[in-house]
């Protein structure tokens, strides 16, 4: 009977000892699986918000490209715009104003005559002045002017050609390679730079 408690007390005791090591391993098992729980959530986390970070940077970088080619598309437009309004308004205006100028015969007579003064020093040049008009337009008036330059300055004047599509006149000297111009298109460019401003603060409201 001794010996059979013995047995039966070391029985409990190795049942004993097998539940607190089954237990003292589960509850190891139990805090490695917290613990890598814990570290897969805290990684996931971790990736979650960089994936929110580069989402809200990406919809940034896509907002501020949107605008910037908002903005651009929007000056290019206006640059358009007011290139197509000088085109139909400023261009057209001052070829007219330039047109009626050179249409005033009394005036271009003034002018060639007093610039062919100019060319009387003798120290200057002897060569006849060289007059180049519109031969459909200005062949008339370049004849009056011609005969009154040598009458007037004693000095030869040869008449030529402008270009056919080409008003107004050139004056220069025979045999040298001199002219002032005042052709439509040079009188145009000369008084553009100075207009041009004037006419954008009108229309546009520009300062400058």
């Amino acid at each position: 009977m001794k010996e059979q408690g013995n047995l039966q007390a070391l029985l409990e005791e190795l049942n004993k000892q097998g539940i607190e090591k089954g237990e003292e391993q589960a509850n190891k098992i139990i805090s490695e699986a917290n613990a890598k729980a814990g570290k897969i959530l805290e990684d996931a986390n971790k990736k979650a918000d960089e994936i929110v970070k580069f989402a809200e940077k990406k919809a940034e970088d896509t907002e501020k490209a949107f605008n910037e080619n908002l903005e651009l598309a929007a000056r290019d437009f206006i640059k358009k715009l007011k290139l197509s309004i000088e085109n139909d308004l400023f261009k057209p205006s001052i070829s007219r104003q330039v047109g009626n100028v050179l249409s005033d015969s009394s005036l271009l007579k003034k002018v060639i005559f007093n610039l062919s003064r100019s060319f009387m020093d003798p120290s200057i040049t002897k060569n006849d002045i060289a007059l180049f008009v519109n031969k459909e337009e200005g062949d008339e008036l370049a004849k009056e002017i011609a005969s009154e330059i040598v009458q007037k300055l004693a000095r030869g004047v040869v008449i030529k050609p402008l270009s056919e599509n080409e008003t107004g006149f050139r004056l220069g000297i025979e045999n040298e390679n001199f002219t002032w111009d005042f052709t439509e298109d040079s009188l145009i460019k000369v008084f553009t730079p100075y207009l041009l401003p004037k006419f954008r603060k009108i229309i546009y409201k520009e300062e400058k």
